[in-house]
């Protein structure tokens, strides 16, 4: 596939995936706020409208630094962005498997995506909304955006340390333009 029609379907991706946490964010604050939490599967799994207890990153820690989560996510968008364009251009040289990196790439889709829905609502509401909670194990409330980083990292992790060669690595972050 041609890299540019490529990006276009990535960045059709990650807006999707934006927008899809978006919708839901407004969909539980729509039915849930103010309310009674709304069960799924009894004991187990039930939407619960928290406005404002996550603040910070993960369970609170850093919390009222918006501006750092923006910069943060930002940064971080941009490293992630600059990565795609590189393992696209390894790609169409033959340098890395299409194959693995076709899902390496959409994984990072995923977690720019989470990074970016996260960082709507803390530009818009000064904080994140979250919704979703197990109560089996009485988890910390989260949403789709956190879905979406930690699905997506718990999969890049496993990928890097049972399918990425230690060479790959070496060709995807080397400096040397007689190698790329």
């Amino acid at each position: 596939m041609k890299t540019s029609v490529k990006n276009i379907i990535l960045i059709l991706i990650a807006m999707t995936l934006v927008l899809f946490d978006q919708f839901t964010k407004l969909i539980a604050t729509k039915n849930l706020q103010g309310g009674k939490p709304f069960t799924i599967i009894k004991n187990i799994l039930e939407f619960r409208y928290l406005e404002g207890g996550n603040k910070g990153a993960a369970w609170g820690m850093l919390s009222g630094q918006i501006a750092f989560f923006v910069v943060v996510s930002v940064l971080i968008s941009i490293a992630i962005v600059l990565l795609i364009i590189r393992l696209n251009s390894l790609m169409s040289k033959g340098k890395i498997s299409v194959k693995k990196y076709n899902l390496v790439e959409l994984l990072l889709v995923a977690l720019i995506s989470g990074a970016l829905g996260n960082m709507i609502d803390r530009i818009i509401h000064g904080y994140v909304i979250d919704f979703i909670y197990f109560r089996l194990i009485d988890f910390p409330i989260f949403n789709v955006a956190d879905c979406y980083v930690t699905v997506s990292c718990a999969v890049l992790i496993v990928i890097s340390v049972f399918f990425i060669k230690d060479e790959e690595i070496s060709v995807i972050f080397s400096n040397n333009k007689k190698e790329q």
